[in-house]
């Protein structure tokens, strides 16, 4: 009989993988002589198949050379050398050294462990070198690096894959498909593994394929799916770019009449010295023949895009409109080389990914975008919007143009332009919405966009364009690091406060309402982590008060939201104002409203008023059945509204005499329901205020007593802070 488990038996095979053996391990060790030969084979070939594995791990032989070798039997087993062990009065053989057995395996372990350790940093050291040669773009030393480290750790899975992905860039697919196969008999979920095989075999148009293995990402990681769906996409895209560019070719040579006269006709417009009007022309010829996705793969497939920057004549006459000509020639074969390019990129994502990579392309967008000519700007900002349109075309924008200085071009159109701001302001928000756009936002806005933004919201613009450009900020500002750029900004703030006070005494306007609403967004994100100044608090406050009787229920909740958010900065300043204007008594009219959706913003700001004012405590107290009414939100299903309810009914008993007006209520029962949460807001505030309640009527107290609550009460109040 033999009894041993695998990883004790042999910690040399399991120590690659970095297994440790605990001392406390009890291990039984009892080997007896075999007469069966049957058992004996079985454990020459177990013996056999644990160095194979050995071998294969330790990259001493190959799989093949392991097979060659499967006939021979490397592991005899003495059975004499068991004949001579001591045995037991009963006559039972015994381990004469299991002890110092049980130390050599243990020790044998922790020098594995500890040799691994020094691997595993050796193998990291030169995994850290090569992703540098792999930034600086020296693929073969990041190659060399990375195989250097799988020498010290052969198991260690972002070698592969990081290894694969300098293959890919040196052209070399069939090793890198090399490394993610075997990254993935490491893990079968490794993502990355998978991400870099697609890539390898879309490279080698093996696009089904890629698509399959893009697709067992989401089978093993469903939470990267939305990457993977990107990836299949791209895959399903290079396909059909190679289907067209295969059938464009296929066209060209059997002589299709079409393919040949377009052919013709980009050879006669790349021919120098002829008459501007010549190029306008050609160009509009060309146009007229890009009429389905064949003609435009061959335009660009033919090198239709190098006109735009090697045809002296066409770029030459983008240079001169650029720097302010007004010649009328030029402006024409610049609008003709507009639409061009328009006709050229339409339906054809390979197309639009090619102009946009295409060297001094960016550069002619940003100057026409900035030129003198009305007409030309105003027909690229057409031209980039039905870009933006497309899916493709927002990640080809976010990947190949300059964010800022694009954005702060468009913000200039529209401060100077008459015609085409609306389409300028669409393409800005459609911009806002592309995947990782706040990532590129952030960086550098404050040195060029932040100044134009601030200069735009004073400028005399329409107020549908302002309420655009706002609320475009006011998206950005929900991430947290620009929210907190903007509120230092106090031009910014004192900009947003003078709309506020503008916009406010129009408030029957529709288009003023937008503005407001744009505004009041911006201003509540901004505030959201950061305070404003006091003096700005005040001044923001001041003007948010006419804004409260406004008809528009949205605006009067945003209203509030804010005024809420500004209390705390100035509340002597702030609350006094608030009583001299009634604003309690507005508060309290909403919250009478049952069709009102104003009450969770209402009693958040009731409840800072009543923490700072007496007179106010003492308002809502003497107007029984506003304080009443005031109770019954507790039973509201949301969590901030209930918490500040009980936050502002605890400000209430201050008052004497409040816990007598409510002596006809159940509200010892409904204060007592809400201490019953996981909710340590509603928990505390509830707490709070049922103990004042108790303590300011005999009533309450009672039945507290009645309900069972002064143990629970108790409980709660050890956690009051």
């Amino acid at each position: 009989m033999f009894l041993l488990t695998l990883e004790t038996s042999f910690p040399r095979l399991f120590g690659q993988f970095n297994c440790t053996f605990s001392a406390s391990v009890k291990v039984s060790f009892l080997i007896a002589e075999m007469d069966d030969n049957h058992e004996k084979e079985d454990m020459e070939e177990f013996l056999r198949k644990v160095d194979r594995l050995e071998a294969i791990v330790n990259g001493e032989e190959s799989e093949e050379d392991l097979k060659e070798k499967e006939g021979v039997n490397r592991t005899v087993i003495n059975k004499d050398a068991f004949k001579n062990e001591p045995t037991s009065a009963s006559g039972a053989k015994t381990v004469t050294n299991q002890e110092g057995f049980l130390k050599s395996i243990e020790a044998d372990a922790a020098e594995r462990a500890a040799r691994r350790k020094t691997k595993t940093k050796m193998a990291t050291k030169l995994k850290e070198e090569g992703n540098v040669a792999f930034k600086e773009g020296d693929y073969e030393t990041a190659v060399r690096l990375y195989s250097e480290g799988l020498t010290h750790l052969k198991d260690m899975l972002v070698l592969y894959t990081n290894r694969a992905q300098a293959y890919l860039h040196l052209q070399k697919y069939t090793e890198a498909i090399a490394d993610c196969e075997t990254a993935l008999l490491l893990d079968p979920t490794f993502t990355k593994a998978f991400v870099h095989k697609g890539r390898a075999l879309v490279a080698q148009k093996q696009y089904d394929q890629a698509i399959l293995i893009f697709s067992e990402i989401i089978k093993h990681n469903p939470k990267q799916e939305k990457i993977a769906k990107d990836y299949i996409r791209q895959a399903q895209q290079a396909k059909d770019t190679n289907t067209a560019e295969s059938k464009a070719q296929k066209l060209f040579l059997e002589g299709d009449d079409h393919a040949n006269n377009m052919v013709d006709v980009l050879e006669k417009i790349r021919t120098e010295g002829k008459p501007t009007v010549y190029y306008s022309g050609g160009l509009a010829v060309l146009a007229d023949m890009l009429k389905d996705d064949v003609s435009r793969t061959l335009f660009r497939t033919n090198k239709g895009l190098d006109i735009f920057t090697e045809n002296r004549t066409v770029s030459g006459a983008i240079t001169k409109i650029i720097k302010g000509s007004k010649g009328v020639v030029e402006l024409e074969l610049v609008m003709s080389s507009i639409d061009l390019l328009d006709r050229c990129l339409l339906e054809n994502d390979e197309n639009l990914r090619y102009l946009l990579k295409f060297p001094g392309i960016p550069e002619i967008i940003y100057g026409l975008l900035g030129c003198s000519s009305e007409s030309t700007a105003n027909k690229c900002v057409t031209l980039l919007l039905k870009i933006s349109y497309r899916p493709s075309g927002l990640a080809e924008m976010l990947a190949n143009l300059d964010m800022q200085r694009l954005l702060v071009l468009l913000l200039k159109f529209v401060q100077s332009r008459n015609v085409g701001t609306a389409e300028c302001t669409k393409l800005i928000n459609n911009l806002s919405t592309a995947d990782k756009f706040t990532h590129h936002f952030r960086e550098g806005m404050e040195e060029e966009f932040l100044p134009a933004f601030e200069e735009l919201l004073t400028s005399p613009l329409s107020d549908s364009i302002l309420s655009s450009c706002t609320s475009f900020m006011g998206n950005m500002a929900r991430d947290s690091v620009i929210r907190k750029k903007l509120n230092k900004r106090m031009k910014l703030i004192d900009a947003l406060s003078g709309l506020l006070e503008h916009h406010g005494k129009n408030l029957t306007n529709p288009n003023s309402q937008d503005v407001l609403l744009s505004a009041l967004a911006l201003l509540i994100n901004v505030t959201m982590d950061t305070n404003l100044s006091t003096d700005q608090s005040e001044s923001i406050a001041t003007k948010l008060i006419p804004l409260f009787v406004g008809e528009d229920r949205e605006l009067v909740e945003r209203s509030l939201t804010l005024y809420g958010r500004l209390i705390p900065q100035s509340p002597s300043v702030i609350i006094v104002s608030a009583i001299e204007h009634n604003i309690p008594d507005k508060l309290l009219g909403f919250i009478r409203d049952e069709n009102c959706n104003l009450h969770k913003a209402s009693i958040k700001v009731l409840a800072l008023l009543t923490q700072g004012s007496k007179e106010v405590r003492k308002q809502i107290v003497a107007s029984k059945k506003d304080f009443k009414r005031i109770c019954s939100l507790l039973d509201r299903a949301d969590d901030t509204t209930v918490a500040n309810t009980a936050l502002c009914l605890s400000h209430c008993f201050d008052v004497d005499g409040a816990s007598s007006v409510l002596e006809e209520t159940d509200i010892v029962r409904a204060l007592l329901e809400k201490t019953d949460t996981s909710n340590s807001t509603i928990k505390q505030n509830s707490a709070i205020a049922l103990a004042k309640l108790a303590m300011g009527n005999q009533r309450h107290l009672e039945r507290l007593r009645d309900l069972g609550g002064i143990g629970i009460l108790h409980s709660c109040m050890k956690h009051v802070k």
